[in-house]
């Protein structure tokens, strides 16, 4: 390393939680059934493949906001 320059660390913010405690981990099925399970209750009457993209969007959606919070050190890893 280069005289005068420093390593960049991590600093976790004060009252940040580890990421293994904070996430509930959802595999795609468990989306796919939680799908189903509103379509069937509000009635939306989604076809398989409607639940489908809408459950992917769900995960994909739910992994973004685990990453965000990780930058903005509210988790850490």
């Amino acid at each position: 390393m280069e005289e005068g320059k420093r390593r960049k660390t991590k600093r976790k913010k004060k009252g940040a939680i580890p990421l293994d405690m904070a996430m509930l981990h959802l595999s795609g099925l468990d989306w796919m059934e939680a799908m189903q399970y509103i379509n069937e209750r509000d009635g939306c009457n989604l076809n398989k493949h409607e639940i489908l993209i809408l459950a992917s969007g769900l995960e994909y959606s739910y992994e973004c906001e685990l990453v965000k919070a990780v930058r903005q050190g509210l988790l850490y890893v």
